[in-house]
């Protein structure tokens, strides 16, 4: 057993000096570096497990993990995996990876989402890697030109109504 040498008292430490975890708006694009990296069995295959810190601006020491199937009895699920793992290698320029340790404290950039977490609640996701000097891209429906409405079409005169040709 460790001692801590005092007695904590969490009563002491005022609430608006606890902190508030809020999730990182989705859309948000950040520059992160992987600080830690472990491949880890998974029910069918093995994954990449890994954990990375915002390491400039607004959000800076904040940290997202991350998880890649890198095998998998899926071969959908291994294609998408091998394919978000070339995405991060790329980004970080290193496209040629031997170990997991060959992804740390290299600097990218990304693009984060928010994902439902049933134990944890919201929580932040890597939705894109962008490749170096990449410039940020808007969303399709951003991009796309309004279309004006259709003109609406004009009501049917009195006379092809019916109802307003009969007798009263």
């Amino acid at each position: 057993m460790s001692q801590l040498g005092y007695t904590f008292d969490a009563n002491d430490v005022p609430e608006s000096e606890r902190g508030e975890f809020t999730v990182i708006p989705a859309g948000t694009r950040v520059t992160l570096q992987v600080t830690e990296a472990d491949v880890i069995p998974t029910k069918s295959g093995k994954g990449l497990k890994f954990t990375c810190q915002i390491v400039a601006g607004q959000y800076e020491n904040r940290k997202i993990w991350g998880f890649i199937n890198i095998e998998n009895a899926s071969a959908e699920a291994e294609k998408i995996g091998r394919r978000e793992l070339a995405d991060l290698c790329i980004a970080m320029g290193r496209p040629s990876i031997d170990e997991t340790e060959d992804l740390l404290f290299a600097p990218f950039e990304a693009t984060l989402g928010v994902k439902a977490d049933a134990t944890y609640g919201p929580k932040n996701v890597i939705k894109r890697y962008h490749k170096p000097g990449e410039t940020a891209v808007k969303s399709a429906p951003a991009q796309q030109a309004r279309q004006p409405a259709p003109a609406a079409k004009p009501a049917p005169a009195a006379q092809d109504k019916p109802w307003k040709t009969r007798a009263a």
